[in-house]
């Protein structure tokens, strides 16, 4: 719950967010830090994004879906974010 940084010698693809009580931000790691084709899984787990919404971050000048930000707002919700080397798609 929180804020979270994925860093590129982090070896998860799987990120599990409680946001039982608080809005959360995972910020993604530098797209050319990591390989192309690297993916993240971001899960809110406890049903609340809703209300307490859980935020992607671009890391720099890297962008996800074409924006510094990619927000899930759905209770359960769940983003695949994957790495074009440049930038970040949601998939």
């Amino acid at each position: 719950s929180g804020t979270a940084t994925i860093t590129d010698s982090d070896n998860l693809s799987y990120y599990f967010v409680d946001t039982s009580s608080t809005a959360c931000t995972v910020t993604l790691p530098a797209s050319g830090t990591v390989s192309a084709g690297r993916f993240y899984i971001v899960k809110d787990i406890s049903g609340n994004a809703a209300t307490n919404n859980i935020t992607i971050t671009a890391s720099g000048t890297d962008l996800v879906e074409g924006a510094a930000t990619y927000v899930i707002a759905s209770n359960y919700g769940a983003a695949t974010v994957i790495n074009r080397s440049s930038a970040f798609d949601i998939i």
